[in-house]
């Protein structure tokens, strides 16, 4: 007994089948594949087993209700063969994300404020890593305000992002507002790293060690 897909040539490679008897999952394609075998005639009404149809979506197939058939017949060959039964087959694909946020030990964000008014640099960075099968995905980051350990506080208007521009030169994003990080598309294997966390500190921001946290939000489009 032979089984192949039909229809759907967007869900090629993502079905798998273990046949009657076999441990090992085999891929299903438009071409015939061994499912069952034997040398010994059966009755009509006779079990033969169970076959397992295993659905594998890779990232690049969309959120979406897709459709086809799995066909069956006595005969393989070069030709398709003409199947002896259809089973039709209906799969639904969620919207999935999948990140992880890699950050040193400490994961507070932290500014030593020691000096006179000016700019501060923080020593932490932290690392995107995953993906999604949504075609469209921003990543932006948010700040909570700073607290001191001795009871100050830096709003977080005035923690900003620098990243490098085309022209090579720094711009500074403040965290007022949400700030985007990246957009991905469906499938894509995102390593981003985000650094260069700076406050601004005024006459009247004492020295202290301040500490505050870090959100990260995952946004798609509705109709995605």
């Amino acid at each position: 007994l032979y089984g192949f897909l039909e229809g759907a040539e967007e869900l090629k490679e993502c079905f798998s089948i273990k046949g009657i008897g076999k441990s090992r999952e085999i891929k299903l394609s438009n071409q015939p594949v061994l499912i069952c075998e034997g040398s010994r005639s059966v009755s009509q009404e006779s079990s033969l087993g169970e076959i397992e149809l295993i659905f594998s979506p890779s990232w690049t197939i969309l959120p979406g209700n897709y459709s086809t058939h799995l066909l069956l017949s006595y005969q393989a060959g070069r030709e398709i063969p003409t199947p002896i039964f259809s089973l039709p087959i209906e799969v639904e694909v969620i919207p999935t994300l999948l990140f992880s946020v890699e950050t040193q030990e400490d994961s507070a964000l932290q500014f030593e404020i020691q000096g006179p008014p000016g700019w501060y640099i923080s020593d932490n960075f932290l690392i995107i890593s995953g993906r999604t099968n949504v075609p469209h995905c921003r990543i932006v980051c948010t700040a909570s305000d700073l607290v001191g350990k001795k009871g100050g506080k830096i709003p977080r208007s005035r923690i900003f992002l620098a990243r490098e521009k085309q022209s090579k030169k720094k711009e500074y994003t403040s965290f007022e507002e949400p700030i985007e990080i990246i957009s991905t598309q469906a499938g894509e294997l995102v390593t981003f790293p985000v650094e260069g966390f700076y406050i601004q500190t005024l006459l009247e921001d004492l020295p202290d060690v301040y500490q505050g946290e870090i959100y990260f939000d995952f946004l798609v489009s509705k109709d995605e």
